[in-house]
């Protein structure tokens, strides 16, 4: 595997304020730390001063996804349909190959970067462990979701989103049309959670004791709660205008505010996820296409089409975006 190592000069590591939040969007260039860039198929550093930071040649390339870690140092990667640990990316030479997921296709992780769950063919959802050490299988689960008779349909498989522990996570199976949502628990048997339309974004509390599933087809917010014992959904928003075309959600933390990102508008919409109250929107230039988390408080929007769109950062503390372009 094919990895180059990149030094890094200079940079500056822009921690997230905690300022009022009624600040609105600011347009400053956040620096250090890595990004994956699907495009170029590659991790690569945000390099520069405030203002004038851009991406940096690749640290790791040739790879189909990655996942990074919280700590800004860590990562998950695919190559090959191979999946990697790469404890360091300033030295991304020492990886780890981990034969413990069959044809692994999305990674989340915990906010400690201790843990990562990790999804893998026909829906099997293993926990990982031991990062920086030996990477252990934690758990594992399997879903019952046989094929429907008669039913041609591709089934395509989606991990939404886990808790701050990785102890919980969202999975989501499509087949045609159709879609099932299960919660699933490291150390308890995985739950279906009945909902109807496309589950299309889904985030936890920062807390771990509520979940908000993002419904594209009926245009809503569900909040469920009680979801250790039987999880039960409330919407809190329903509105063809604010949930147009949702393709991610962030909690912040303290759990006072509800970021949804949203294709349509080219916004992101703040919302009171106790009440779905709007409180504010921040504006994006380009279409979003997804979103990741960097940190409990920054994470990365993917937007535009173009080879030339740039990397947007969504701050939650105080809530802000900012941007760095692609560069060469």
């Amino acid at each position: 595997m094919s990895f180059h190592r990149t030094v890094l000069i200079g940079l500056l590591c822009i921690l997230p304020g905690s300022g009022a939040f009624a600040q609105k969007a600011g347009w400053m260039a956040p620096t250090g730390g890595y990004v994956f860039d699907a495009i170029a198929r590659s991790i690569r550093p945000v390099v520069g001063f405030v203002g004038s930071a851009y991406l940096g040649p690749a640290s790791v390339d040739g790879i189909e996804w990655a996942s990074l870690a919280p700590n800004r140092r860590s990562a998950l990667v695919v190559r090959d349909a191979v999946l990697f640990s790469v404890s360091d990316l300033t030295a991304p030479d020492g990886t780890e190959t981990l034969d413990l997921v069959q044809s692994p296709r999305q990674a989340l992780w915990s906010a400690d970067s201790r843990r990562a769950v990790v999804l893998g063919a026909d829906g099997q959802l293993v926990w990982l462990t031991g990062f920086g050490a030996s990477v252990t299988r934690e758990a594992s689960w399997s879903f019952d979701a046989p094929a429907e008779s008669g039913s041609d349909d591709p089934r395509t498989w989606f991990l939404l989103g886990a808790d701050p522990a990785a102890d919980k996570a969202v999975v989501a199976l499509q087949t045609g049309d159709r879609w099932r949502v299960w919660l699933a628990f490291r150390t308890a048997a995985p739950v279906s959670l009945d909902l109807t339309g496309h589950p299309a974004a889904a985030a936890f509390s920062s807390t771990g004791s509520a979940l908000f599933i993002a419904d594209e087809t009926n245009h809503q917010v569900l909040q469920i709660r009680d979801l250790d014992s039987q999880p039960s959904a409330t919407p809190i928003v329903t509105s063809d205008v604010y949930v147009a075309d949702p393709v991610g959600m962030a909690v912040a933390p303290g759990d006072g505010r509800l970021f949804l990102v949203d294709r349509t508008s080219h916004s992101i919409r703040i919302l009171n996820p106790g009440t779905g109250e709007l409180l504010d929107e921040l504006p994006l230039d380009s279409a979003p296409r997804s979103i990741s988390g960097l940190s409990a408080t920054r994470f990365l929007i993917t937007a535009g089409d173009g080879t030339n769109a740039p990397f947007y950062f969504l701050d939650t503390e105080p809530a802000k975006v900012s941007f760095v372009p692609r560069g060469e």
